[in-house]
């Protein structure tokens, strides 16, 4: 698979989402309940006013939407990943283009978690680079240093200057 991937603007776009979203409850880490179309469109408005910013992408495949990616940059600091795949494309390596899409969109280090039971995507998660904190209650919970920045080196150029 090559999906496409383009940014979620329409309200078409948000129901593709939950769509795909609620097909993959199971891969969750946390127990969660499906989502109606009135508390997506809800949870999309009030999502600018939870985190600091957001992107959301859907991937087209051959004119079909396969997939969908979130990352969401909170107040604290953190940069987080969530992606689901429709079950017909799932196996064909599309989380791994999905991982390293979301990378290369985030511009500092990402934290995720991944379910200790899910053996396929722990081991594209370890090819990306991503990092074991700590295991428990059958959750991995990671960290990405993600090198990559977009904001200014204050703590390098203030090193530079006192030198």
């Amino acid at each position: 698979m090559n999906p496409v991937p383009f940014p979620v603007t329409t309200n078409e776009d948000v129901e593709c989402m939950r769509r795909i979203y609620n097909a993959c409850l199971a891969f969750m880490t946390k127990p969660l309940s499906p989502i109606t179309p009135e508390q997506q469109e809800k949870w999309w408005e009030e999502l600018p006013s939870k985190v600091k910013k957001f992107k959301a992408y859907l991937y087209r495949e051959d004119g079909e939407i396969v997939a969908y990616s979130l990352l969401q940059w909170h107040f604290d600091g953190r940069i987080t990943p969530l992606f689901g795949i429709t079950e017909n494309a799932r196996g064909k390596n599309l989380a791994r283009q999905i991982i390293q899409h979301y990378l290369s969109e985030a511009d500092g280090p990402l934290w995720g978690e991944e379910l200790s039971s899910h053996k396929a995507i722990i081991k594209m998660n370890e090819e990306a680079g991503w990092q074991l904190l700590r295991e428990e209650n059958g959750v991995r919970y990671l960290y990405h240093p993600n090198e990559k920045r977009t904001y200014p080196d204050y703590k390098g150029m203030l090193e530079y200057w006192l030198s």
